[in-house]
């Protein structure tokens, strides 16, 4: 299986499709269709070795999108919709009064 991004300069080469396979396709895919600009900030994100990991916390719910977006360096609507391409549900807003306290925290530290 042979799967090439001509904008990205990638060429994926695999004996079959795991998991970790077809999350990059996702990601390269969305990738290939954003505006130069925007590719670029989000490839530096996805390249990231805590990238992964933030991935699985937000899925599971141990960390707000304003911490997501702040472990990758990319905006919360950049972020929300790099999570919404690799099939995340993204939860916009605060649901508890901790997380609405971390998203407070976030935008400190951002401004």
């Amino acid at each position: 299986m042979e799967v090439v991004y001509k904008k990205l300069g990638l060429r994926i080469i695999a004996d079959k499709a795991s998991d970790d396979l077809v999350l990059i396709q996702k990601i390269c895919s969305v990738l290939e269709n954003l505006p130069k600009d925007i590719r670029n900030k989000v490839s530096k994100a996805v390249i990231k070795p805590d990238f992964y990991f933030a991935v699985e916390l937000y899925k599971n719910k141990n960390i707000t999108l304003g911490k997501f977006s702040n472990i990758v360096g990319l905006s919360i609507h950049d972020s929300a919709k790099l999570l919404e391409a690799l099939g995340v549900k993204v939860e916009l807003g605060a649901v508890s009064r901790r997380e609405l306290e971390e998203e407070l925290e976030t935008a400190k530290g951002i401004a």
